[in-house]
């Protein structure tokens, strides 16, 4: 049986890909339900996601529009996450491309995820 008590933290590519081969026009109870996980708190992530999703000015698309309603979901980067970071990247350090020009969030997920964890505990 499946637990209710998941909580899914999800990268920008998964919902970048839902927009892009999953539109809402076509597949309108598939984005009914990812809007109630974000409602229920069952989808979360790290705002670094958020930010790389919703522009700061101009139209949104769609999944820009679901998104900003949850913004709340979207965790702000803390000291404990900076420190798991660093290790975290130390240990993977091809986690990330250098050569980016925006902030790839992959390790603050996992620090987030970790973070999360070491709460519950």
């Amino acid at each position: 049986m499946k637990s209710e008590s998941n909580i899914y933290f999800i990268d920008s590519s998964a919902l970048i890909t839902v927009n892009r081969f999953y539109p809402s026009s076509v597949f309108p109870d598939l984005w009914k339900h990812i809007d109630e996980l974000f409602r229920k708190k069952k989808i979360v992530s790290h705002e670094m996601v958020y930010d790389e999703i919703v522009p700061d000015s101009g139209p949104k698309d769609d999944i820009g529009k679901l998104i900003s309603k949850y913004k709340s979901s979207f965790y702000p980067i803390t000291n404990k996450q900076g420190q798991l970071a660093v290790k975290i990247l130390a240990t993977f350090p091809r986690l990330i491309d250098p050569r980016a020009k925006k902030d790839e969030a992959d390790p603050w997920i996992i620090s987030l995820i970790i973070e999360k964890m070491e709460e519950e505990n």
